[in-house]
């Protein structure tokens, strides 16, 4: 697969987040949020042109843009909030382990959720394993329930739109659709603390867009 967008080497410096506004808790720094947003929006293209690769996620399940690099402290993106199971949880860009083991994480080669045509942010969490039960509520949601993802630029909104069980090896989930604007969460399904062969989804689409 052909490279990422990669970082600017002489960013330009903003002093505060333009998300500040909209409540997200994002501490005031020198972060380079347009250059952020920008290849982020490159990414997303990309994967929507060249495809993706599934590959080489079980070896490197880093996400291709580091947002350190941009000045983001942690690696946090933002928040994912859905308010008919009472969670908000930190959102990280990668599955690594120590972003599952504090919040949900942006699997490797899906969109970066920052809202768009010809996107799917495939988000993973934890329902039980080691004793994080992130997701384990996320079986009671229903057709129409909102899910917030807020990132460092804005706050966008999501309707469930389906709800099923599928296999571990079952890739489809994360596969971008050309005409949705999309973010699908995913969970190891049954919850009994261990990890499991199967995986709960749910599929949401932008609110007053489109989406399968």
């Amino acid at each position: 697969m052909a490279a990422r967008a990669e970082g600017k080497e002489d960013p330009k410096i903003h002093t505060a987040s333009p998300s500040a506004e909209k409540g997200a808790d994002f501490e005031k720094a020198e972060i380079d949020f347009e250059g952020l947003y920008t290849n982020l929006q490159a990414y997303n293209q990309c994967l929507l042109e060249k495809g993706q690769d599934f590959t080489c996620q079980p070896e490197h399940p880093e996400f291709e843009i580091r947002l350190t690099a941009y000045g983001l402290k942690d690696n946090l993106f933002g928040y994912i909030d859905i308010p008919a199971i009472q969670l908000k949880l930190p959102l990280y860009l990668g599955s690594e382990e120590k972003y599952l083991r504090t919040g949900a994480a942006v699997i490797r080669e899906t969109s970066a959720p920052i809202g768009g045509m010809g996107t799917n942010a495939v988000i993973a969490a934890h329902n039980g394993w080691n004793g994080t039960k992130r997701f384990i509520k996320c079986e009671a949601l229903r057709k129409n329930d909102r899910i917030y993802i807020t990132n460092f630029y804005e706050t966008l909104c999501y309707q469930v739109t389906d709800h099923y069980i599928t296999t571990a090896q079952d890739d489809s989930v994360m596969r971008i659709e050309k005409n949705a604007d999309c973010i699908t969460l995913i969970t190891c399904y049954p919850y009994t603390g261990r990890q499991t062969e199967e995986r709960l989804v749910i599929r949401a689409k932008r609110e007053n867009g489109s989406g399968s």
